[in-house]
């Protein structure tokens, strides 16, 4: 004997038992979540994937990943092809790698823009400014 029974065009329909239609309207993509995510120079890139013994590729692609809003365990688990399986403790560094550079060009542009704003800014201290490759530096220039 069948446990499952037929429901009848006149039986009335049980609630709760359906599910809502989905909208017809395509997915809208996801909106990147907004994050202190700075990018790298190419050569920064380079100098990081080396101490990390990665290739460049996968590390600008995990900074892209985090750019866009994405977590460390995110990436490490659903998108390992683009940044060639690194480890979390790897992802990790690369992202604070990514927001001590967000955070060294913001600091330097708003040091260049207080100095200009005083007509003390020249050529050579902007390049020295841009050049500093920490916090600390800049600040002792």
């Amino acid at each position: 004997k069948c446990v499952y029974m037929k429901r009848s065009a006149t039986a009335p329909a049980v609630s709760g038992t359906k599910r809502p239609k989905a909208a017809a309207d395509p997915p809208s993509e996801r909106a990147p979540v907004a994050r202190d995510a700075g990018i790298l120079s190419a050569a920064a890139v380079r100098a990081l994937a080396s101490d990390l013994d990665a290739l460049p590729t996968h590390v600008e692609g995990c900074v892209r990943l985090l750019a866009e809003g994405h977590t460390v365990p995110f990436i490490a688990r659903y998108r390992q092809p683009e940044t060639g399986g690194m480890a979390p403790p790897l992802l990790r560094r690369i992202d604070a790698a990514s927001r001590d550079a967000a955070s060294l060009a913001a600091r330097c542009d708003a040091v260049v823009a207080a100095l200009r704003k005083t007509d003390r800014l020249t050529a050579q201290l902007e390049a020295a400014l841009r050049a500093a490759p920490t916090l600390a530096a800049l600040e002792d220039v």
